[in-house]
């Protein structure tokens, strides 16, 4: 049996976030890659067309995490420009069409205002509320392990 030394690391790839659209037709995740240089994993926006079973990349390696479907786009994380990379205290989501094309700037939320409290629900539910109106909406936040937060607009 071969010893595994940090450097393999390097040429692993790992799936994260794995979530359906409504219909069932898409199938989005994360895939991420160790970067040593800034310790920390890089990931990228991937979708699979469940009829075609083809798989293609949306993003570049800049996502936070992955949020939910909103019809045929998919919301994200990420901190993409110099200023928004610079922010500690906002929270920036994109959007981008399943069909690829440039992901735009959806929503921006400061977060010393927001009140977090744990919830074990899924996404699509919560979005679907704070779309049509109420002021809830989850953020799964890339340095809380997994973790689905609740947070309430204030």
């Amino acid at each position: 049996m071969k010893t595994v030394k940090i450097d393999d690391f390097k040429n692993y790839n790992f799936l994260s976030g794995l979530k359906f659209s409504d219909d069932g037709r898409y199938l989005a995740y994360l895939l991420a890659h160790a970067d040593f240089e800034d310790n920390d994993y890089k990931k990228a926006l991937f979708v699979m067309d469940m009829k075609t079973k083809k798989s293609k990349q949306l993003t570049a390696y800049d996502v936070s995490s992955f949020l939910a479907f909103k019809g045929e786009e998919i919301l994200f994380t990420a901190k993409r420009t110099k200023k928004e990379k610079e922010s500690k205290d906002k929270s920036f989501v994109y959007a981008i069409n399943v069909n690829g094309g440039e992901a735009s700037l959806a929503y921006t939320f400061d977060m010393p205002g927001l009140k977090l409290q744990k919830r074990k629900r899924l996404i699509t539910k919560y979005w679907k509320k704070f779309h049509s109106g109420e002021t809830v909406l989850v953020l799964n936040q890339e340095k809380d392990l997994g973790c689905i937060y609740t947070i309430f607009l204030q």
